[in-house]
C-alpha cells in the first residue's frame, strides 16, 4: 500500500467514525423520551431477556449432565429470549406494532412461567425467570388494558 491509498483509507475510516460518532450523538438528543411511554414494560422485557438467558444457561448446564427433564423449559425459555427482546427494541422505538406485538409475546411469557413454575423449587434460576415472565405480563396488561 502506497501513501496515497494509506491516506485516502485514513480519510475513510475518520468520516466513517465521525459519522458513527453524529448519529449516536442525534440519538441521544431526545433524552430518553423513546419509549417513556412504556418505560415499564421495556424494563420488565429487558429483565425476561436477561433472566431468561441466566435461565437458558443453567438448563444447558443440567443437560450437559445428564439431567434432560428440562427440556421443555429450555425451548420455552429460548422462546421467551427472543420474543422479550423484541418486544424491548419496540417499546424503546416506540413501534406503531408494540401493541399488537405485545399481545403476542404475552402467551409465550404464560408459556415460559409455566414451565419454569415446575423447576422453580429445585432452580432459583427457573424461579427468577418464572417471576420475570409474570412481571412482563402484568406489564403488558397494564399497558394495553
Amino acid at each position: 500500500m502506497d501513501r496515497r491509498d494509506f491516506f485516502s483509507a485514513s480519510i475513510g475510516a475518520a468520516v466513517l467514525a465521525f459519522g458513527a460518532a453524529d448519529a449516536l450523538a442525534q440519538q441521544s438528543h431526545d433524552h430518553g423520551t423513546r419509549g417513556a411511554q412504556y418505560a415499564k414494560l421495556a424494563t420488565t422485557a429487558a429483565d425476561c431477556v436477561l433472566r431468561g438467558q441466566e435461565c437458558l444457561d443453567h438448563c444447558i448446564s443440567l443437560v450437559k449432565s445428564g439431567d434432560t427433564s428440562i427440556a421443555d423449559c429450555m425451548k420455552s425459555v429460548e422462546e421467551l429470549i427472543a420474543a422479550c427482546a423484541g418486544l424491548r427494541v419496540l417499546t424503546i422505538s416506540n413501534s406503531k406494532n408494540l401493541r399488537d406485538f405485545a399481545r403476542a409475546v404475552q402467551p409465550i411469557c404464560q408459556a415460559c412461567e409455566t414451565e419454569c413454575r415446575k423447576h422453580a423449587g429445585k432452580h432459583a434460576k427457573c424461579k427468577a425467570c418464572g417471576e420475570s415472565c409474570t412481571a412482563c405480563i402484568d406489564a403488558i396488561r397494564a399497558s394495553f388494558a
